[in-house]
C-alpha cells in the first residue's frame, strides 16, 4: 500500500484501525469507516446510527476511544423490543477463567 517504510513488512509493529480501513478498502474493495467513542455510556448515542450503516452498506465499523483505545471490529447490530446488542470482533480479548 506504500504508507509504510519498506521495513514494516515482516515486522511485528502494529497496525491501527486506519490502516485495517486501508487495507480492506484497497484490497477488497470494502469501504470501512471509524466511530470514536469515549466511553461505554456513549455506545446507546452511536447505536441507531451504526443500525444505519450496516442497513446501507453492511461494511465494518472500527470502533475504539479515550477510555477504551483498544479498537474492536463492529460486524453488526441486533436489537430486540428491550435491548440492543452489537457484534464484536475483539482481537485484544483474552479468555479467563471468570469467562466460563
Amino acid at each position: 500500500m506504500e504508507d509504510k517504510p519498506g521495513g514494516f513488512s515482516g515486522s511485528r509493529e502494529w497496525i491501527g484501525s486506519v490502516e485495517v480501513a486501508l487495507v480492506l478498502h484497497q484490497l477488497f474493495d470494502v469501504p470501512g469507516k471509524i466511530v470514536h467513542t469515549r466511553s461505554g455510556r456513549e455506545l446507546e448515542e452511536v447505536f441507531d446510527k451504526l443500525k444505519t450503516h450496516f442497513d446501507q452498506t453492511g461494511c465494518p465499523v472500527m470502533m475504539g476511544g479515550d477510555l477504551d483505545a483498544s479498537s474492536k471490529g463492529v460486524f453488526g447490530t441486533c436489537q430486540t423490543s428491550s435491548e440492543k446488542y452489537f457484534l464484536i470482533v475483539d482481537p485484544h480479548f483474552v479468555k479467563t477463567d471468570a469467562c466460563e
